[in-house]
Parts: structure tokens; C-alpha cells; sequence
């Protein structure tokens, strides 16, 4: 469950509808003031009208220019989007101009919002020191107002000390890679190669070349900090020898002239200034909706207006950069072909999908502990070297892996450079692994058995530093519920109570107005008689709805353990690690709870009617939904548990659930 899960539900809610809100008050303030009414007529000081008036149009305007930064931000948003189509350049154009304004409009919402409640809540004061003569209940009401405003207050000034964070969103963060940089020295003939190939495809040469295990090729524009402590700057490929060691040399050269060409025409300034930034901002802005999802509902109207501004311009962003992502890995794949041939592009593109299976499962080893041979290059050899062949034409509807950014599916990539996918191709990307691939590349190092033992130690270090770091957590989370503890919920009898006394209420009114009918003199009227119909069909049907109300009371609602959710009302249990998030909506006094299943899990079947139940399997968007009518009590104690609650204690359930899996998988 992440933050930008709640962010798509309640964008606009945040950007428009919560600024308006408080601009609406304030002129409900204002229209207070100006009713017609003199201030003598309550006894009223002018000063203190004055004063009133002021603080309330302070707000006024403060709110007014909040809800001006809304708007503003979303049609610079939708003109920045728009305009982006036009070129890669005009994105990046668009894209820095939009970076260095939209921090300032955030840090404006984030003011203008802040100050409009305080100044609203000052005027409401100054209103009740001069209306009311100041008696105990007075006070109490002045110093709940007085803590709003300091909590207000509170979040403003912590806002303004962490708006550095809005600035720190739209700048470029550095790339944590685990490998090394190679020198000339240590890799004259990689770097000789890397130069030629550049040159042969008009490309820039980069300025480091960095060795690795754990990822496949790439190149990036962003600083780079290696584990190791050192700082890389300029424009930097990423080669991973694990996938080098089981490639042709044809095929490494396309898959590098691919790489190499992000770095030629349009496409180096897009590389250069746009994608390292982007990137950048993505994550920023995720972390800082998770961290704010624990904030207080007063945080939220405070900070969400301009978070939600960010996110309402990444989310509009993503379909530009998605067009032009594809845009440019075709014309990339081109330069790849050019770089070498389009037979061995493509080649390489199955080879590497298929490769990528078994280097993750020793990578995984490494997270797990398990991994002790000197060289990880050596072991997936050994590993590979039994087979006769690599399932390559199974990778097809596959992507190549990428750190920074996504590729379109094989079979699409293939087609575009216009190459069958016929045997010859399949026999060439399934070949088995041989000594002469793995011995290719020993060429361009000084010492290439050296190197990868170097590599596979640091790769263990790291690796093995962030899994055990990674199982603690787990442990932690995982242990936040007792093996043993189970709760059980049923549904209070407050709507029983409420409904049955209203059918009561009703069944009285018509026998009220039925005696009038046979009591009073004459025929009786033609209205009494509907009167007397309808309250009594109104008092049958709430009598009926608290019975089936009152037998809904009368069993558990659900169970929940320590991995799943029983109830009566479903033919077996819930599994809490096939539910994927969870998200919860209150209408009035009632709760919609809604368990999002993972895609592959198979979902109960419902054992009551539709209008019997309170626990609806709803197949088609792959949910189950609890409809918790009134209140919600704890068995056994029959302590009441607020809608909060449920759902905080839910998601600590579903917490601990899914620590415990990961953990067996990792210890698997």
C-alpha cells in the first residue's frame, strides 16, 4: 500500500476542492459581517467588528490565492503537456521550466492555505470574545480554537522549515551503483572498443565506464555514487559482465551502440537534462506521499494542496514521456542495428531476457546469504553450461530490464527493425553458453578473473549487508502480530434500535391517523387514508429491515487471524497475502471496506443473497467489499472499534502477512 495509491483517489479532492472550501468560508465569514445587522444591535465594539473584518479578509485573500495557485498549476501543467508533444527538446524545455516554477507554487499553497485557517480561526475568536459574555464554557471553546490555530501554526512553520523538500524534488539525485570504475589502465581494450564503436554510430563517448554484476546495460547522464565512496559525474555505462560473459561480441556491440545512442541527437539532451531528473522526482515524490500518510486530517488540508500539485504534474507528464519513451528506444534499437547488425540486436534482446532468470536467482542468493563462490560470472556458467539450449522464444512478449527507464515488449522491438523471428534467430539467441563467450571480453581487461572476484565480493558485501538489514525489518513487522492472536468482529445493534424505533414511530402515526378515520364523522377523507397507507407500508418495511438487521447481529462478521479473514458469509477463507492493498470509504455512518486481491488469486464465493450480506465478492474489479452498517464490536468484550481503527488494524494484519512471506521466500 503506497501513498500514491491515495493520491490518484483524491487528487482533484486536495487541488480544488478543499482550497474552495475554505475560500467559501470565508466569505460565509464576510456575509456574516455585512448581514444588515448594526454592531450596536448585539453590542458590538466597531474596533472589534473592525478587527473581525480584517483578520476574515486576510483569509479571504489568502485562500483566494491558494485556490489561484490550483489553478494555475494545473493549466501549466495541461499547456506544459500539451506543448511537450511537439519535440524531445520542447519537453525538456517545458520540463525545466516547470521545475523551477512549480516548487515556488507549492511553497505558496502551502502558505497562502496555512495562514487563511489561521486568520479564519482568529476572526472566529475575536467573535466570541466580543458576541458572548466569557463564562467556563466560553473559555474551554477558546482554548480548543486557540490549540487549532497553534496546531495550524505548528504544521506552517514545520512546512516552511522542510519546504526545502519541494525545491529538493525537482533536482537530480545521485544513482547508487554497486561495481567499479574502470580505468584505462584496467580496461584499455574495453575503452579502445567503446571509443570505436562510438565513433562509428556518431555518438558520445562517455566520460566513466562502470563494471557490474547486478544490472544489465545502461547508460545515464545523472551523477553517479558508487558503494565504494566514489563520485562519478558526465555521462556513464553501465557494463555488467554477467551478461557480457554469455554474449557474442556482435551482439554486446549492438546492445552498447543501443546505449551509446541515447547520447546521439536530440536524444543526448533528453538524456542529459530530462530522464536524471525525472527519475529523480518520481521518487521524491513517492517518499514523501508514504511518509505523509501517517499526518493528522489538519497536516493533510495544510500540505496535501501542494504535494498534490507535484503529483498532478507527474501523472500528466507520464503520457508525454511515455510517448516519447517509445519513440526513442525505437530509434536507439535503430542506432543498436547500425552499431552492429539488426539480426544481432535482436538476438541480444532475446538472449538477455532469457539470461535474466538465472542471474537473479544467484543475485538472490547473495540477498539470502547463501552465495560463496569466488566469481557469480563463473557460477551462472556452470549453472547454464548443463543445458543444451536457452529458451529464448519464450522471452518474446518480455522486456529488457532497465534501472531508469522501460522498454516496449521484444516481439515489438524485433518487428520495427523489420527482422523475422524465424529459426535461424532462435537457434542463434538459444544457442547453449559457451568458452568462447565467456572468454570473449577477457580481451579488453587486464585482469578479467581478478576484476569479476572483485566484483563478486563487493556485490556479496552489499548485497548481503542490505539482506540482513532487510530481515531485521521483516522480523520486526512481521512479529507486530502474535501467531496466536485472533479477533472476532460482529455488528453492534445501534441501526436495529435506530430503525426498529422509527418503524415503531411510523406504526403509531398510522394508527393515530386510522382512528382519526374511524372515529371522526362522515366518510373519511381520501388523504387521510393514503396518509394512513403509506406511514403504515413505511412502518412494515423499516420493521422488516431492522429484523434482517437484528440477524445480522446475531453472528460474527469475520474472524481475523494471523493470515486470514474468515466469515460465514464466504465459502473459505481469505488469505491476507492474496489481498493487495486495501482502501476504505465512510458514507455517513456507514463503512465501505474494499480488500483489492492480488490478480492471479482466486476469490471466494459469497454463500448469502444480495441483500442478506454484508460481505460482497465483487469479481469483475477482482475486490471483496465488507459493508459495515452502524458500529462494529470486538466479540467478547463487545468493545466498540472505530472505522480508523479497523482499518489501521487491518493494515497491520496485512503488514505482518506479508513480511512473513517474504521472509520464507527469501530464506526459501
Amino acid at each position: 500500500m503506497t501513498g500514491m495509491v491515495v493520491m490518484k483517489n483524491k487528487g482533484f479532492l486536495y487541488i480544488f476542492v478543499i482550497p474552495v472550501l475554505i475560500t467559501l468560508y470565508g466569505f460565509f465569514q464576510l456575509y456574516r459581517m455585512n448581514d444588515g445587522v448594526s454592531p450596536s444591535d448585539y453590542g458590538y465594539d466597531y474596533n472589534e467588528m473592525a478587527l473581525r473584518h480584517f483578520l476574515s479578509t486576510i483569509g479571504l485573500i489568502s485562500s483566494l490565492l491558494s485556490l489561484f495557485i490550483s489553478g494555475a498549476a494545473m493549466a501549466l501543467c495541461r499547456y506544459s503537456t500539451t506543448v511537450a508533444r511537439k519535440s524531445q527538446n520542447t519537453l525538456v524545455i517545458m520540463f525545466n521550466r516547470c521545475r523551477k516554477v512549480f516548487p515556488f507554487m507549492m511553497l505558496g499553497q502551502i502558505v497562502f492555505c496555512g495562514l487563511s485557517i489561521i486568520f479564519y480561526a482568529f476572526s472566529e475568536i475575536a467573535w466570541i470574545v466580543s458576541a458572548f459574555e466569557m463564562d467556563t464554557g466560553s473559555y474551554k471553546l477558546l482554548t480548543l480554537i486557540g490549540m487549532g490555530v497553534l496546531g495550524v501554526l505548528w504544521i506552517l512553520i514545520k512546512s516552511l522549515i522542510n519546504i526545502k523538500n519541494c525545491f529538493a524534488m525537482f533536482q537530480p539525485t545521485p544513482s547508487l551503483v554497486i561495481g567499479h570504475n574502470v580505468s584505462e589502465q584496467q580496461a584499455a581494450g574495453l575503452w579502445q572498443w567503446v571509443r570505436e564503436l562510438a565513433a562509428k554510430i556518431n555518438a558520445v563517448i562517455p566520460d566513466n565506464i562502470v563494471v557490474g554484476m547486478e544490472e544489465c546495460f545502461y547508460v545515464t547522464a545523472n551523477s553517479v555514487q558508487l558503494v565504494d565512496g566514489e563520485h562519478l559525474t558526465g555521462n556513464t555505462l553501465y557494463f555488467p559482465v554477467t551478461y557480457a560473459r554469455f554474449m557474442s561480441e556482435d551482439e554486446i556491440a549492438a546492445v552498447v551502440g543501443h546505449e551509446l545512442g541515447h547520447f546521439t541527437g536530440q536524444d543526448t539532451q533528453y538524456s542529459l537534462r530530462f530522464t536524471p531528473l525525472y527519475s529523480g522526482l518520481q521518487n521524491s515524490l513517492e517518499q514523501v506521499a508514504i511518509k505523509a500518510m501517517g499526518n493528522s486530517w489538519i497536516d493533510n488540508i495544510v500540505i496535501y494542496p501542494a504535494l498534490y500539485i507535484g503529483n498532478y504534474f507527474l501523472k500528466n507528464l507520464d503520457e508525454t514521456v511515455n510517448y516519447w519513451s517509445r519513440i526513442r528506444e525505437h530509434a536507439a534499437d535503430a542506432v543498436g542495428a547500425k552499431a552492429s547488425s539488426e539480426q544481432a540486436f535482436s538476438s541480444a534482446l532475446l538472449r538477455i531476457c532469457a539470461l535474466s532468470d538465472d542471474i537473479s536467482q544467484q543475485i538472490h542468493r547473495l540477498y539470502q546469504g547463501k552465495f560463496n563462490d569466488p566469481d557469480l560470472a563463473a557460477t551462472v556458467f556452470e549453472a547454464l553450461k548443463s543445458r543444451e539450449t536457452i529458451d529464448a522464444k519464450a522471452q518474446l512478449e518480455n522486456s529488457t530490464i532497465h534501472p531508469l527507464d522501460s522498454h516496449p515488449p521484444t516481439s515489438l522491438r524485433i518487428a520495427a527493425l523489420n527482422v523475422q523471428v524465424d529459426d535461424a534467430l532462435l537457434i542463434q539467441a538459444s544457442r547453449p553458453v559457451s568458452e568462447h563467450d565467456y572468454h570473449n571480453m577477457d580481451k579488453w581487461f587486464a585482469d578479467p578473473q581478478g576484476l569479476c572476484q572483485q566484483l563478486t565480493q563487493a556485490l556479496k558485501k552489499e548485497l548481503g549487508e542490505q539482506g540482513e538489514q532487510i530481515r531485521k525489518e521483516l522480523e520486526a513487522v512481521s512479529q507486530i502480530v502474535a501467531p496466536e492472536e485472533t479477533l472476532t468482529f460482529r455488528l453492534g445493534k445501534k441501526n436495529v434500535w435506530f430503525m426498529g424505533g422509527f418503524a415503531m414511530v411510523l406504526f403509531i402515526i398510522a394508527a393515530w391517523v386510522t382512528s382519526l378515520i374511524f372515529s371522526g364523522p362522515g366518510a373519511a377523507g381520501s388523504t387521510q387514508v393514503k396518509v394512513a397507507a403509506w406511514t403504515a407500508g413505511f412502518s412494515l418495511f423499516f420493521a422488516l429491515a431492522s429484523v434482517a438487521m437484528y440477524r445480522k447481529t446475531l453472528q460474527p462478521l469475520f474472524t481475523l487471524s494471523n493470515d486470514s479473514i474468515l466469515s460465514v458469509q464466504l465459502n473459505k477463507p481469505v488469505m491476507l497475502v492474496d489481498i493487495e492493498d486495501i482502501s476504505m470509504r465512510v458514507i455517513q455512518s456507514n463503512c465501505y471496506l474494499d480488500l483489492i486481491m492480488r490478480e492471479d488469486a482466486e476469490l471466494p464465493i459469497s454463500l448469502l443473497g444480495r441483500f442478506s450480506r454484508s460481505i460482497a465478492v465483487v469479481t469483475k474489479k477482482h475486490k471483496i467489499t465488507m459493508i459495515i452498517a452502524g458500529t462494529l464490536l470486538k466479540e467478547g468484550c463487545n468493545e466498540k472499534i472505530s472505522f480508523d481503527e479497523l482499518y489501521e488494524l487491518l493494515a497491520k494484519y496485512l503488514q505482518a502477512a506479508h513480511a512473513r512471506r517474504v521472509l520464507i521466500e527469501l530464506n526459501s
